[in-house]
């Protein structure tokens, strides 16, 4: 098939959706479809991408236009034959005024399109941000968003919970559920703890590490990890929280204030962004993992620390959290600080629960979101798709 893609940013720093996205991209492509990537910024896009417009077998072919708010005259003429050419379209992010522009012109060209969620639906999503930003929200909403989504063949979502939260934007539209794609071929040789442990001088102390991993903003709620660390402390568990991630400083700056009045300097390490084989190590290196995200559409790293073996502590508020209580691998409590200080004493003192927790983790997470199943998923749907416009 030929397959026409956007996605505004490939800047993996922006978080786990848009590694999700190269995945898929990559995974089709490798199953002998032609994949065409279209972008404003293509920073991250791995370098043996072909470049438009040439081809490699078996690569996306990955197309950089600059774009303001949409795409400009010359640049969407690229667009434009690209899409005549193309079987399917997959947009992401419905907030994106781009993705109205581009799906506009599918339904021109009478050409079916999917798209992508990631979370931006739900309640949460719609009910955060300042009066103002809400009234934008519903205007755009009522007036290009929903019209967009129930003329697409399908809305994807990630999960049962998030399509439950969703449906209501859309309700003429329909739906499909297929988990975020995860390439877990980079956990097939795990390097060990001590890459992060000699790098961020973890073994300098016996406690034990509770992992935060993801980028710093507010929405991750670090500063109830840093409260949940201090009601430990004063129960006189030891502890150190590793919250690892980059961020705009102001938002760093204001997490080691908060560790700093709650006289936690020495138990709480920033580690700033981590990739590669350090990030395994430093999941491997850990005794529990934490999301304490005030929001979660999928929670990415959560799934990475449980192919690690690294038990979890989560929320109501990631998406996927009734896929993961099921699991055996995670506990699910209130986003309160006492609430996972309370978790992560249990775990802490029950070495026999966190051992079948871990035991139970990687072969759910290499079950449930196995490559080739999840592909064959969007296969079908993307087949489907353009029988259905013949």
């Amino acid at each position: 098939m030929n397959i026409f893609h956007y996605m505004q940013s490939l800047r993996l720093k922006d978080g786990g959706v848009t590694r999700a996205v190269i995945d898929l991209c990559i995974a089709l492509a490798q199953r002998g479809h032609q994949v065409h990537t279209f972008t404003s910024d293509s920073i991250d896009a791995p370098a043996d991408w072909a470049r438009a417009p040439s081809t490699l077998p078996g690569k996306p072919t990955v197309h950089a236009l600059p774009q303001r708010w949409q795409f400009q005259p010359e640049a969407l003429d690229e667009v434009r034959t690209h899409m005549i050419a193309a079987d399917v379209i997959h947009l992401d992010v419905p907030w994106d005024p781009v993705c109205y522009q581009l799906a506009s012109l599918a339904y021109r060209l009478h050409k079916p399109y999917v798209f992508g969620i990631h979370g931006m639906l739900d309640q949460w999503t719609l009910a955060t941000g300042s009066f103002a930003k809400r009234i934008k929200k519903s205007f755009y909403l009522h007036f290009r968003a929903r019209i967009m989504l129930e003329r697409a063949y399908s809305v994807l979502l990630a999960s049962e919970t998030e399509m439950q939260q969703s449906q209501r934007c859309y309700p003429r539209g329909r739906s499909t559920v297929i988990p975020l794609l995860v390439d877990l071929s980079s956990f097939s040789r795990l390097p060990g703890p001590q890459l992060a442990q000699q790098q961020f001088n973890l073994a300098a102390s016996a406690d034990p590490i509770i992992l935060s991993l993801g980028r710093l903003d507010p929405i991750k709620r670090h500063d109830l990890l840093i409260h949940a660390l201090a009601v430990l402390r004063d129960r006189h568990i030891p502890a150190r929280l590793v919250i690892a991630g980059s961020g705009a400083q102001h938002v760093l700056d204001s997490l080691q204030s908060l560790t700093e009045r709650c006289k936690l300097s020495d138990r709480v390490i920033f580690t700033g962004f981590v990739g590669g084989d350090l990030k395994t190590s430093l999941y491997q290196a850990s005794t529990i993992f934490a999301s304490a995200s005030a929001h979660e559409s999928f929670g990415l790293s959560i799934v990475e620390a449980l192919i690690c073996g690294i038990p979890a502590v989560t929320s109501r508020a990631v998406n996927i959290w009734k896929e993961l209580e099921l699991s055996g691998s995670s506990l699910i409590t209130d986003l309160t600080p006492q609430s996972f200080a309370d978790a992560f004493a249990h775990l802490l003192a029950d070495p026999a629960r966190r051992a079948a927790m871990s035991a139970a983790a990687s072969p759910f997470i290499h079950n449930w979101l196995d490559l080739p199943k999840v592909v064959q998923q969007y296969e079908d749907l993307y087949r489907a798709a353009a029988a259905s416009h013949s």
